[in-house]
Formats: structure tokens, C-alpha cells, sequence
């Protein structure tokens, strides 16, 4: 499989690498959608058409042009003058106004489930990663990465795979990580936020599509990749408890951490 999460240092099954992880022999039924839930959204609808086509995908990474005709022609002083705007247009081809190189800060579309019992929206249901699971096949998660947050609260979450859309990565999660447990959830919230990690010195940018869910009942499902599932009350809970930033992701929708 390969991750969408671009990245010129050496993290393993990543863009910016071109390194698979190991996904064969895997069931094909990770990847079917589950019929019973149908997010939608137009900003995942137009993710999932504009960014994540495979046909605008092979176009770019062919070195064909994907962009709609420039309809806008600008005269007198304007036209003398190119913009010094960089577009998130990534390509290998001689296009203009497109980043042609992998940028030094690191970059991550991803996509979180925030799942809350019936009428009590303070408590979120998050986990602490079994060491164990595959969590390089389930999130595009490296060995350390896990091995330093499992005691630590975090949301089902992945990185999107190369070319899958956000709804698509939604059910997935729900299927792989929480067992296909019943829950409705709301349209997605598209989240962006660059900043430099603790311990780093250059800037990261996540672009997080955030789906706010309620659960059916508040019974939980096995545990699967998980060493610990719960349901935490946010009201009681501290930022330092959890893991990979997860944290900001719940104040990003107002919720008390």
C-alpha cells in the first residue's frame, strides 16, 4: 500500500519514498465499503473527485496536465507579471505554479472518527494501540510511532491510502479498526493545521477530514488492534494522556481537553 503522507525523510511506506508496506495476503474485504453507512459530503465528494480520481491521479503522475483551461486573461501591468504563489499542484511535469519536488515540512491527508454514545457528546470513544496489530497496514503507522504513543489515548484514524477517498477511508477505519460497530456520523469537517512537531524543527502540515459520529448503544466492540477501548469523558481528561496530537483534533471541533 502506499500512504498519503508526503514526506522527504525516510518514514517507511510513504509517497515521498515510494515504499510499499506489506499488504499481501490481506483480506480484500478491508477495502469493501459497508453498505449501512452512508457518509456524504460535498467537500469529500470533491476531494474524492479532484484530488483522489485515479485518472487525475495517473494524469499527473504521467506528466499530463489535470488543471481546466485558464479562463481568466490578464491584461496591461498584470500580464507582465507571474504570480509567487505555489499552488498544491504536485507533478513531475514542467507545469507552472506547481511544487515539482517533495517540500522539506512533511505532509498528511488523514481522516479521524469522533464517536460519541447517545446524548453525551463530552465523551469520546478512543484507544490505545496494541503494539501487536498491524498498524503499519491499518494507518501507514511505523513500529516506533505506535511504540511511543500505545500508552497514550488516540482516535481511530488513518492516513488515506494513495488514491482512496475520505468517505471511502471512513469506512474503512470503521470496518478494520472498530469491527464494523453501529454508528451514524455527519458529514465531514475538513481541518488544516501546520505547525512544527515537539522534538522537530520543521513544519508539518495535516489536512484531516473529521467525521463526528454517534454510536448506536454504548456497548464496545472486541478490542481488534486495540490493547484498551473506552469511552472517555473530555470534561476529565488531560491533553498529556493523549497521543500523535490527537488532543488538538478534539479542540479543533470545541470539544474540552
Amino acid at each position: 500500500m502506499l500512504w498519503c503522507v508526503a514526506s522527504d525523510s525516510a518514514m517507511p511506506a510513504t509517497i515521498g519514498t515510494c515504499h510499499k508496506a506489506a499488504a499481501e495476503g490481506s483480506p480484500a474485504s478491508f477495502m469493501n465499503p459497508i453498505q449501512h453507512v452512508e457518509p456524504g459530503a460535498a467537500v469529500a465528494q470533491l476531494v474524492e473527485r479532484l484530488i483522489c480520481n485515479q485518472q487525475v491521479g495517473s494524469s499527473i503522475l504521467s506528466g499530463g496536465s489535470s488543471a481546466p483551461p485558464n479562463r481568466y486573461k490578464p491584461t496591461g501591468l498584470a500580464s507582465l507579471m507571474p504570480t509567487d504563489r505555489i499552488f498544491c499542484r504536485f507533478t513531475r511535469s514542467a507545469a507552472p505554479f506547481s511544487i515539482h519536488e517533495l517540500p522539506a515540512e512533511d505532509i498528511c491527508l488523514s481522516t479521524f472518527l469522533i464517536f460519541s454514545p447517545p446524548g453525551d457528546p463530552k465523551q469520546v470513544l478512543v484507544g490505545r494501540m496494541n503494539p501487536e496489530a498491524p498498524w503499519d497496514h491499518l494507518a501507514g503507522l511505523a513500529t516506533n510511532e505506535v511504540e511511543i504513543n500505545q500508552d497514550r489515548w488516540v482516535l481511530p484514524a488513518s492516513h488515506l491510502l494513495f488514491g482512496e477517498g475520505p468517505n471511502r477511508a471512513a469506512t474503512r477505519i470503521l470496518h478494520e479498526q472498530l469491527g464494523n460497530l453501529s454508528a451514524t456520523w455527519d458529514p465531514p469537517i475538513l481541518d488544516s493545521q501546520l505547525y512544527v512537531p515537539h522534538g522537530q524543527r520543521t513544519k508539518h502540515w495535516d489536512l484531516q477530514f473529521i467525521y463526528r459520529g454517534r454510536l448506536a448503544s454504548s456497548r464496545l466492540p472486541s478490542l481488534r488492534p486495540w490493547s484498551k477501548l473506552r469511552l472517555v469523558d473530555l470534561s476529565e481528561a488531560k491533553a498529556s494522556e493523549f497521543g500523535r496530537s490527537h488532543e488538538d483534533v478534539l479542540t479543533s471541533l470545541g470539544l474540552p481537553v
